[in-house]
């Protein structure tokens, strides 16, 4: 088991907190997208505060918990139905009330994964609908 911190900013507390833990890498340090996600997907959960990081997590089925700034964490966690993995910047006052969020992930980990991949393929082609109308309107 591997809980992956993508360490910036805001999870860099996170990830000190949990510094004493063997089970948990915090990264404080740019990684390509492929090495990114390959990482990501051997973790048996993730936790970030970076956009792209999110992306990969749940891109792999990768449980996520998100420590973030915006509105648009949550909104991207709700096509999975994770909302409540969204957390505010302001939850790194109380970093152990993220480790018990982190720890309850882990407990039902396999059914968030399965959860994740199950609403995958939807998500997949709303994007692919983006896609499609910005090539509409830049076709104008």
């Amino acid at each position: 088991m591997m809980v992956l911190c993508v360490v910036k900013l805001l999870s860099r507390e996170v990830a000190k907190a949990c510094s004493g833990d063997s089970e948990v890498l915090g990264l404080d340090f740019d990684l390509t997208a492929g090495e990114l996600r390959h990482l990501v997907a051997h973790s048996s959960v993730l936790v970030t505060s970076r956009f792209h990081a999110m992306i990969s997590g749940l891109a792999t089925s990768t449980p996520t918990v998100v420590v973030g700034w915006s509105h648009k964490y949550k909104e991207v966690l709700d096509d999975f139905g994770l909302s409540a993995l969204g957390l505010d910047s302001s939850a790194l006052r109380e970093p152990s009330a993220i480790a018990d969020i982190v720890t309850n992930v882990l407990a039902s980990k396999d059914e968030m994964s399965q959860q994740i991949s199950a609403a995958l393929p939807a998500v997949k082609i709303r994007s692919l609908r983006n896609f499609s109308a910005i090539a509409e309107a830049a076709a104008r």
